[in-house]
């Protein structure tokens, strides 16, 4: 689906979550199977979300990675501007995974 659009990957969400959306993003063309948190697709969904009144707020949490046992919860702010133009943030937490490669 990607090659045939042109598009470097997909970013598949519901809005039925324990969040404000739950999120996977497939990147296939570039050699990303999935990512387990993406800031990018996040904020471009709260400006979805925001802009055509779906779920209309100034903060969303998005849940990402749960399929692949690496759970992340990704932040977004939206503030409107005078000029009617959004400015959006997006942050979260993290922690480094120390993980051995072997040949077993």
């Amino acid at each position: 689906l990607c090659e045939q659009y042109g598009a470097s990957g997909l970013y598949l969400f519901t809005l039925d979550s324990n969040m404000d959306a739950q999120g996977r993003n497939f990147l296939p063309v570039l050699g990303i199977p999935e990512e387990s948190a993406t800031g990018t697709a996040s904020g471009s969904l709260a400006y979805y979300l925001y802009t055509q009144n779906i779920l209309k707020q100034s903060t969303y949490q998005f849940a990402q990675g749960i399929s692949m046992n690496k759970p992340s919860r990704i932040l977004v702010t939206l503030k409107e501007k005078q000029d009617a133009d959004l400015h959006i943030s997006v942050g979260g937490t993290m922690r480094f995974i120390d993980k051995t490669l072997t040949n077993d």
